[in-house]
């Protein structure tokens, strides 16, 4: 069985450490493979010199626009689903590349980090229970 080829979404905006970050993504992406049997293929690369370089040059939303564009063309245009993480429906990139998924009819794939399920587990603890 060939893997299946796979585009990591993830929003990295105001996260402290984004290659931690991704590296975590990652992480949470083989664990559902484990699970599920299924082999993929990775075609997300993160690319933050890229990025770096683009808003020194560019500006942020020039930057951030060109990203999604190469994202799109190159990566999601290729794969045959698309993995979102976490709380993706939170970031503008995450949800134009959920919605164009979407409407081309490609899978979509959901997992969690770890340290993202814990922290909705001490959230849901916190809600007050009514009697």
């Amino acid at each position: 069985m060939k893997p299946l080829k796979v585009m990591l979404s993830n929003g990295l905006k105001g996260k402290e450490n984004p290659t931690l970050y991704v590296e975590r993504c990652r992480r949470a992406l083989a664990s559902w493979s484990a699970r599920s049997g299924v082999l993929y293929e990775l075609l997300h690369s993160y690319r933050p010199d890229e990025y770096e370089e683009g808003i020194k040059t560019k500006g942020i939303d020039h930057t951030r626009i060109a990203m999604l564009g190469k994202t799109i063309t190159q990566e999601l245009a290729e794969c045959d689903a698309l993995v979102l993480v976490d709380d993706w429906y939170n970031y503008d990139g995450c949800t134009v590349e959920f919605e164009i998924a979407k409407r081309y009819g490609k899978p979509i794939i959901f997992v969690e980090t770890e340290e993202y399920s814990k922290w909705l587990c001490k959230k849901f603890a916190e809600i007050p229970m009514s009697s």
